[in-house]
């Protein structure tokens, strides 16, 4: 798999790093607090919604497709509340 880039082809990570240096430049000049897990929740929904539709709403596939146990792919659908769907070709 290759690097991963934006559509308009900046690196995936240069956007990520943009992003947390605005949650460590939060106004009123406080530390910032739980930035990994707020990280985290951010790229893991949209990422665990799209294998999802991937596979057509099949959680087994949803779960080979990111290289997790069933079970895993189970509580991340849980912890973000993601609604399920069944997606045409499931």
């Amino acid at each position: 798999i290759g690097a991963a880039a934006a559509a308009d082809g900046a690196p995936l990570g240069d956007i990520i790093s943009g992003r947390i240096a605005g949650w460590f430049d939060s106004p009123g000049g406080e530390e910032p607090r739980d930035l990994y897990h707020r990280l985290v929740a951010e790229i893991e929904r949209p990422l665990v919604e799209l294998a999802l539709k991937r596979a057509g709403g099949n959680q087994v596939r949803a779960a080979r497709m990111l290289g997790l146990n069933r079970n895993t792919l189970r509580k991340k659908i849980t912890d973000h509340k993601i609604v399920l769907t069944k997606f045409p070709g499931g």
